[in-house]
């Protein structure tokens, strides 16, 4: 059980930091959002031209995460 306590102190740090500075979180999940919208785009249009690059089709290559 002592683990427990770690977990809980570990997740009320996190919070503690990320309710502290809640603009910069923010502004950090629509950066994010605005840059995988992007590179989700630029994958399509090279999907669309060429279609099964690197043995993957477009939803597979929309949808990898390394």
């Amino acid at each position: 059980m002592p683990l427990r306590g770690v977990y809980f102190a570990v997740a009320a740090g996190s919070f503690r930091r990320y309710a502290t500075y809640r603009v910069a979180t923010a502004a950090g999940v629509f950066t994010n959002t605005v840059f995988g919208f992007i590179l989700a785009c630029t994958f399509m249009a090279l999907w669309s031209e060429r279609p099964h690059l690197g043995g993957y089709d477009e939803s597979q290559a929309l949808t990898f995460s390394p």
